[in-house]
């Protein structure tokens, strides 16, 4: 019983998060329901993760690496298998969203924090079981996932609004190795030795420290046109429209070519009366030469 209310608190801070960021005010009209959907799409993104990572291990038992060193076994599984499957798995989530409609750099940013969030109460669940109300309160309060998640979309919305393609790297490399190495700290292989336990510490209270960022961010964000101009467009839309039009480029083509043996036709008679034009000028030039 006490580890259920445990788990229930550890939620109140996800929850918190979630409903002031759908709340926020001079946002986009429904922009409470992409929230809905960055959140579903997170909770979603636990599927592709399990499959991804079920590859990545299959892959180190067919190369005989899981025999390997412990300590590089642990490196591939925590930076790999892990945390590679989960960033990759959950910036696909935002990216989808992201390319379906017109979003601001800091809608892209809450977008990605609420991708991680989801993901996070949905990791959180099996993490539970076996855990001691420490961990569980830990992970609870110090939201990892929504922390990258900020980084992640921060950088991805400055690719998207200045097109440099160093902000795109940056934005999915720093977020995984910080991911790589939060767990890679906490395996068993390393928390034999001491001061991995404070490296993880240290992680977890500058997650702490980005969540606060984030806040602030949100808040200064609304007032600046830097941060609310629409920066992506529906590229689904865009391409629906233009298979609308296709249909009606035809027909007028269709038109023109039906136009165009009439026209032919009309040519062709205007140049029928010339002769006759020219020998009723001619006509009318003698009789003026007998007046």
């Amino acid at each position: 019983m006490l580890l259920v209310a445990a788990f229930l608190a550890s939620m109140i801070p996800a929850a918190i998060m979630f409903i002031w960021l759908r709340k926020q005010k001079d946002m986009p009209e429904g922009f409470d329901k992409t929230c809905d959907k960055a959140l579903l799409r997170g909770v979603l993104a636990v599927f592709p993760v399990v499959l991804c990572s079920a590859v990545l291990h299959l892959l180190a038992v067919v190369t005989g690496l899981r025999h390997a060193n412990p300590f590089i076994f642990q490196a591939y599984y925590t930076f790999i298998v892990l945390a590679f499957a989960e960033e990759l798995c959950k910036f696909l989530a935002m990216r989808k969203i992201v390319r379906s409609g017109s979003y601001s750099w800091l809608s892209v940013v809450i977008i990605m924090v609420l991708v991680g969030l989801g993901f996070e109460v949905i990791e959180a669940i099996p993490y539970a079981i076996g855990a001691g109300p420490g961990p569980m309160f830990m992970r609870g309060f110090t939201l990892m996932h929504a922390a990258f998640g900020f980084i992640m979309g921060y950088f991805y919305g400055k690719f998207l609004r200045t097109g440099n393609k160093m902000y795109f790297v940056t934005g999915f490399i720093v977020p995984w190795l910080m991911h790589g190495f939060y767990d890679y700290c906490l395996s068993d292989v390393m928390m034999a030795i001491e001061w991995p336990g404070y490296a993880a510490l240290f992680l977890a209270m500058l997650s702490v420290v980005l969540l606060i960022v984030f806040v602030r961010f949100v808040i200064k964000a609304k007032k600046n046109e830097k941060y609310m101009a629409i920066i992506t467009q529906p590229i689904v839309k865009a391409a629906s429209q233009n298979t609308e039009a296709d249909p009606q480029t035809a027909m007028a083509e269709q038109q023109d070519a039906e136009a165009g043996p009439q026209t032919a036709e009309a040519e062709q008679q205007n140049a029928d009366a010339d002769p006759q034009t020219a020998e009723a000028e001619q006509q009318s030039a003698e009789t003026d030469k007998q007046i």
